[in-house]
């Protein structure tokens, strides 16, 4: 009876050393797997600001506001429409955000 207590504890720790193996290195695969996602979307994210720099969309660029503290109630008055050229920039860096996304 007693040689049966041990080696019950004896498999219990060797299955236990072996589940916290298997788990250790789900883990490490898991974190290499996260890091990999993370350095993808870091590249899209320069992929987009480099994009956004571009001198096609200066059109654009000119009407942003990127403080809403700096919005006039003449702003949002505006019934401007706009023109061809900001039309084409706005679907331009909408056909971007959407081969973006098929990245992603």
């Amino acid at each position: 009876m007693y040689m049966k207590v041990i080696l019950a504890s004896l498999m219990a720790t060797l299955l236990l050393s072996g589940c916290q193996s298997v788990q250790i290195e789900q883990q490490e695969e898991h974190q290499a797997r996260l890091a990999r996602v993370l350095e993808g979307f870091a590249a899209l994210e320069a992929n987009e600001i480099k994009e956004w720099e571009s001198p096609r969309y200066d059109v654009l660029r000119k009407h942003m506001v990127n403080n809403t503290d700096n919005i006039t109630p003449e702003m949002l008055g505006s019934d401007k429409k706009p023109t061809v050229e900001e039309k084409d920039a706005i679907f331009e860096w909408a056909n971007f955000g959407m081969e973006m996304n098929k990245e992603r």
